[in-house]
């Protein structure tokens, strides 16, 4: 099942954060599923929503859109209630990457080495574009990567850590600050 709050209204409220994009739009409506095999994830809820919408001045087309979220996992489950703390810090962490690191990159280069995000009324959950719709396919966690799709990880990890030097040239709060808080991360897991 999923969670209560993950509504229409909710996935509207993603989508409008993109004015330019989406501002004005209305969901019309949406389809959750999973987005992967169960196993494939630990520390989240890995949602597709695939959502109808109609922008502001068009009455009849509808339009189509696929996200994927990634939800914290349901309170009522034994690790949440053990690692509670931890696993909401390392939500924090992740949204944080987004919202503000991400962020800064863009105002010094615009790539698409992550899937484009959308800011998210639940403070714990990421929403990001569905990459799958740009053919992108999930690889099987177990299994290796052939050479040309380790060249392109390779590439896109080397521009992210470039755009990482920069932005903790011009903000090196930002940068320092993942540092701190991944050190309690590590300690609580620790116990």
């Amino acid at each position: 099942s999923f969670p209560e709050w993950l509504t229409g209204d909710f996935l509207q409220s993603c989508l409008e954060s993109d004015k330019d994009n989406f501002g004005g739009i209305t969901v019309t409506s949406h389809e959750l599923e999973c987005a992967v095999a169960p196993g494939n994830n630990y520390g989240s809820n890995i949602i597709r929503a695939n959502i109808r919408y109609k922008k502001p001045n068009e009455q009849t087309a509808e339009h189509t859109i696929s996200l994927i979220l990634k939800a914290p996992l349901s309170e009522d489950l034994v690790v949440v209630q053990q690692m509670g703390d931890v696993l909401n810090q390392l939500y924090r962490n992740e949204i944080k990457y987004y919202c503000e690191f991400i962020s800064e990159t863009y105002k010094l280069l615009k790539h698409d080495v992550v899937p484009k995000h959308y800011k998210s009324p639940n403070s714990l959950c990421v929403v990001m574009e569905d990459l799958s719709v740009s053919g992108f396919k999930m690889v099987d966690r177990r299994k290796l990567l052939d050479f040309d799709h380790c060249k392109l990880f390779t590439e896109a990890s080397a521009k992210l850590h470039a755009l990482g030097i920069a932005v903790h040239r011009i903000n090196p709060e930002l940068i320092e600050s993942f540092g701190t808080e991944s050190v309690v991360v590590n300690e609580k897991l620790k116990m």
